[in-house]
């Protein structure tokens, strides 16, 4: 944070800044994906060509793809796909 100068002359702390709404859950799985490829967590190819094709694929998930899916937003920490969402077929 960064220190700003009050009418005073005294410093204030600014506030930290917005970086945009906080999400409960992601409502389908292409904004899912995309958010886990611009996360920096290290993925192998497979998991890389995985969420690639979520990104570019409007088809519902099958059970294994939301599965995996849900794993992947697990450990990079992202919340979950959003149940009842577009994606349940």
């Amino acid at each position: 944070m960064t220190a700003a100068p009050t009418e005073r002359g005294a410093t204030a702390t600014a506030a930290p800044r917005n970086t945009g709404p906080q999400l409960n859950s992601f409502p389908d799985h292409r904004n899912a994906a995309l958010a886990l490829l611009n996360s920096g967590m290290a993925l192998t190819r497979k998991a890389g060509a995985f969420l690639g094709q979520l990104v570019a694929d409007t088809c519902p998930l099958t059970p294994a793809q939301a599965d995996w899916l849900a794993k992947l937003l697990e450990r990079a920490g992202l919340p979950p796909l959003a149940t009842g969402g577009r994606d349940n077929g």
